[in-house]
Order: structure tokens, then sequence, then C-alpha cells
């Protein structure tokens, strides 16, 4: 019984949408830390696409 709820749980919070922006979300952080400009550009791009 609560382990069918727990996996219905995981499944409802582990969508498509979460991962994508928990992904963005790190990579945003480590795209700023840089000093190369062209990682940025190439992470707005990569956003845009993705949002």
């Amino acid at each position: 019984m609560l382990g069918s709820i727990l996996k219905t749980m995981a499944f409802k919070l582990l969508t498509e949408k979460v991962i994508i922006k928990i992904t963005l979300s790190c990579c945003g952080y480590l795209v700023k830390k840089t000093d190369n400009k062209l990682d940025d550009e190439l992470f707005e791009t990569v956003k845009g696409a993705l949002e």
C-alpha cells in the first residue's frame, strides 16, 4: 500500500517538465560561473528551445 503511494507520487513529481527545470537550473548556475561568453549564448539558445 505504502509502496504504491510512493511510486505514484514519484511518477507525478518526476515529470519531464520538472526534470528539465532542474537541469536548466543547474546548468544555468554552472554557465554563470565561467568567464567564457560563448557558453552563455549557447545556454540561452538551449534554454529557449526547452521552455
